[in-house]
């Protein structure tokens, strides 16, 4: 999920914190305004479907017009659970454009 860019650690507020080298990765990486404008709408979108920010990230990926296959992990049964109700969620192209910032 974007080197944990989509996991809530990585804030506005809190980039000068990270001293891990993967982390930092991804503060170069990914951690510029437009794709905090994204995380925004990426957590205002899971509020209202009532799913977590990963799930909506994924569900982004799974629901691309293209045959894509997102690789992901899990460590607990719950997570697993998590990931699995992902499969059942289509975004709508208008809720894809919203989110790549098109909207």
């Amino acid at each position: 999920l974007a080197g944990g860019f989509f996991s809530g650690r990585f804030r506005r507020d809190n980039l000068e914190s990270f001293e891990a080298y993967l982390d930092k990765l991804c503060v170069t990486s990914y951690c510029y305004e437009e794709n905090f404008q994204r995380l925004d709408r990426v957590e205002e979108l899971a509020q209202q479907k009532g799913m977590s920010i990963p799930q909506i990230a994924t569900a982004y990926v799974m629901s691309q017009p293209l045959d894509i296959y997102a690789l992901v992990g899990c460590r607990t049964p719950d997570e697993f659970a998590a990931n699995m109700a992902t499969m059942e969620l289509k975004l709508t192209p208008a809720e894809l454009a919203w989110l790549d910032l098109k909207a």
